[in-house]
């Protein structure tokens, strides 16, 4: 397994506050940005999905931007196909259980807010859809997340935590300026001039945050086992785009 160095220091604070607030900055306009230019269609049927697609495309955008300044470290090479295989056979153990689940007592797999449903077809092919810019979001951001923050040095619990840290903690922080404010005033703070679309904004929003935590732990895990970010990125890329198509409308005929 290569050596693995991490951000430290004021870099390791750097780090930790861009991978965090990022991506909560860019929520309200990239969603914004695809309700006026990414509109369901024929070929992209789901509006909020439209929405996540935009904002995972910005975020991994900015991420390659930065990548420069993260933390240099020898990469594994020959794992492409292996992490692949890993990952297809996890989702579809998953969706195995899940399919069992559904067959002996009618139920789907729910904790608080997340749900996760089985797919129809047509849901399947809508998933393949948007499968490959959700998985290109995790492959980068997860790239950069262990290049600042994983070595195998780390805690167990100090690297579990400050992973999930890195991709929930800017949501928290929204999350909690909009209902804060929607408590001493009696309505959520609108940062854009159209604020039309928020309320539903900030309620998916609350999705994000145990959806990138399960993310991180995933991330986490197979990184340790594994010494790469490809495996974990991958697995989350197909559960995400399974989680995100399966619970949401779609509003264009597929």
């Amino acid at each position: 397994m290569p050596d693995h160095v991490a951000a430290k220091g004021k870099r390791w604070t750097v780090a930790l506050l861009l991978s965090a607030f990022i991506p909560a900055l860019t929520y309200y306009p990239a969603f914004a940005l695809a309700g006026t230019f990414a509109k369901p269609s024929a070929l992209l049927p789901q509006g909020i999905t439209n929405q996540i697609m935009v904002w995972a495309i910005i975020n991994a955008l900015i991420t390659l931007a930065l990548m420069s300044f993260a933390p240099k470290r020898r990469g594994r090479a020959g794992i492409v196909a292996q992490s692949v295989v890993i990952a297809i056979a996890t989702v579809v153990i998953g969706y195995a259980a899940l399919w069992l689940a559904d067959l002996a007592f009618k139920i789907d797999f729910r904790f608080w807010i997340v749900a996760l449903k089985l797919m129809s077809g047509k849901q399947f092919l809508i998933f393949l859809i948007y499968l490959v810019p959700l998985t290109a979001f995790f492959v980068v951001a997860l790239h950069v997340l262990h290049r600042n923050f994983s070595t195998m040095g780390t805690g167990r619990g100090a690297l579990y935590l400050t992973n999930i840290l890195a991709l929930t903690l800017g949501f928290i922080a929204l999350l909690v300026l909009q209902y804060g404010t929607l408590w001493i005033s009696g309505k959520l703070f609108n940062p854009l001039p159209d604020p039309g679309f928020v309320p539903l904004s900030t309620i998916v929003a609350i999705q994000f945050v145990p959806l990138l935590a399960i993310c991180a732990v995933i991330a986490t895990f197979t990184w340790r086992r594994t010494g790469s970010s490809l495996p974990g990125a991958l697995i989350c890329g197909l559960f995400v785009t399974w989680y995100v198509v399966a619970g949401t409308a779609t509003q264009v005929a597929f």
